[in-house]
């Protein structure tokens, strides 16, 4: 078969489809990876082959989409909302079905998968009559921006002569691979019964973790993700983690410069980057930014976690983990050096949260890996 992947240029996007990706790859299909350009590097060294699509990269703040306000005292909610949803729901996906229109009439694929950020994609396949998936990086979306992103969708939609499904309107009612274990899942979007589960895989680039992660000693891991990453509620994180007597390893990623944390104990170390994928075996506790990614990572290898939520899906995914009983979350607001050594104390003593984690460790074991769900996608495309 041959196989157009694509997602939105964000990494959190792009790396939970590169494992399916792969896999593809390794049971003989061929396949293209189609999303921004400053991506390419990243997916040649996975061993994919790349197509430039949309923008380059997407700029991401809290207050800002690659340039536009979408926070300020001069915004209300509601304008904000509708300017994020119109860039999700309408500029993007213009973007996609011009750039990705010719490449699906060049390559001529026998499928398309896109991530749920990502309709355009669906909506190119749509009209070039590929049939197409989306492929998860967690829970299905709900809430205020996807309202407002479907919103929009929906009007683009109906220009190209597409009609959308009244529930989950971004797949386009196609299947959904779907890397969210059941339990956590959304309870609507397993009814629908247009779901193909696949193990969550994370993906890593560089070759093995720091040495600092083999001294020994419990580790605890601490990332605020690749987009909101803020430096004063690091150093609050790090300092309520360090007065546990935990070594701890930071990934600050691109949005923070790691001198700006200041001095720090010997007994914290300080990454821009670390390969999550090889990480999990070797951390005790995580405190993150409960991006999709990390969340279901930290899960994968039963890793006990206090999620610090910003934006996105994080408010969500924090809920998720802390009712699943794997962990605790603490608003930005909330987090102090106190607050911090308070609950991760708490997660680590109380033999709940491991038996949780665990739980789940073993529900994710059972779904189907990559190379499983690859070997079967001509039947699966036939159904």
């Amino acid at each position: 078969m041959k196989i157009v992947f694509s997602a939105l240029p964000f990494y959190g996007h792009i790396f939970p489809l590169i494992p399916f990706a792969k896999a593809a790859r390794n049971a003989g299909h061929d396949v293209l990876f189609a999303t921004g350009a400053d991506f390419d590097s990243v997916l040649r060294r996975a061993g994919l082959d790349p197509v430039a699509v949309g923008k380059p990269r997407l700029d991401v703040s809290l207050t800002t989409i690659d340039g536009l306000r979408v926070a300020g005292d001069d915004l209300t909610p509601e304008q904000a909302l509708a300017r994020a949803g119109r860039v999700y729901g309408d500029d993007l996906p213009r973007q996609f079905v011009a750039d990705l229109g010719p490449v699906l009439e060049d390559f001529k694929p026998d499928l398309l998968l896109h991530d749920p950020g990502n309709p355009g994609a669906g909506l190119a396949a749509e009209l070039a009559g590929v049939p197409a998936m989306v492929h998860a990086y967690g829970r299905a979306p709900r809430g205020a921006l996807t309202t407002a992103v479907e919103h929009y969708l929906a009007e683009y939609a109906a220009e190209l002569g597409v009609s959308l499904p009244a529930e989950y309107a971004s797949t386009l009612g196609n299947p959904t691979v779907d890397i969210c274990p059941p339990s956590l899942q959304r309870a609507d979007f397993l009814a629908l019964g247009k779901r193909f589960a696949l193990r969550p895989v994370a993906f890593a680039e560089a070759d093995d973790v720091p040495p600092f992660v083999r001294h020994g000693g419990r580790l605890g891991y601490v990332t605020l993700g690749t987009i909101y990453g803020a430096v004063d509620l690091l150093r609050r994180v790090i300092d309520g983690l360090v007065r546990l007597g935990l070594r701890v390893l930071v990934a600050t990623g691109p949005s923070v410069d790691p001198a700006e944390l200041g001095e720090l104990p010997a007994s914290v170390s300080i990454e821009r980057w670390v390969p999550q994928a090889k990480l999990w075996p070797c951390v005790d506790v995580a405190v993150h930014h409960g991006g999709s990614g990390t969340m279901l990572g930290a899960l994968a290898h039963g890793v006990r976690q206090l999620i610090v939520p910003q934006a996105a899906d994080q408010p969500t995914n924090a809920r998720t983990v802390a009712e699943a009983g794997a962990g605790l979350a603490l608003s930005p607001a909330e987090v102090t050096a106190d607050a911090v050594a308070e609950k991760v104390n708490l997660i680590m003593t109380a033999d709940s949260f491991q038996e949780a984690a665990h739980r789940l460790r073993r529900e994710i074991e059972q779904m189907p890996s990559p190379a499983d769900l690859a070997a079967r996608l001509p039947d699966l495309l036939s159904r």
